[in-house]
This record gives C-alpha cells, sequence and structure tokens, in this order.
C-alpha cells in the first residue's frame, strides 16, 4: 500500500470517490473508508462532523478487473 499524507500539497485524493483513511482516534480501528469533497474527508455516518481532523493518511482503493 502506498499511503499519502494528508499534509502533501503535490498529491490530492480524488474526489467523490472512495478511499480509506488512516484515523488514529477516531474509532477503535483506526481506519475509516471515506469520500474527499469540499476539500476535506467525510462520509454518511459521521456523528459529529469532525472526522476530518483525525484523518493522517489516506489510500486509493484500485479497481478490481
Amino acid at each position: 500500500m502506498f499511503w499519502i499524507d494528508v499534509n502533501n500539497d503535490e498529491i490530492k485524493p480524488p474526489s467523490y470517490r472512495p478511499v480509506l483513511c488512516f484515523c488514529p482516534g477516531w474509532n477503535n480501528s483506526g481506519y475509516q473508508v471515506a469520500n474527499y469533497s469540499n476539500k476535506k474527508f467525510e462520509y454518511d455516518e459521521d456523528p459529529n462532523g469532525n472526522f476530518h481532523k483525525y484523518v493522517k493518511e489516506w489510500f486509493v482503493f484500485l479497481e478490481a478487473e
């Protein structure tokens, strides 16, 4: 896997496409599937709108053939 730091200005996540986020402290596993839109990571079940603050790295899922 090639994890990308959220502070990397050269590589931005694709908009409206699921990505795997490394987000220590957000949940027990430290990972969450989310979308990147409006310059932040989000997912429908976010209980308080603060998920984006926990994301440290992200990874793009490769499409299966």
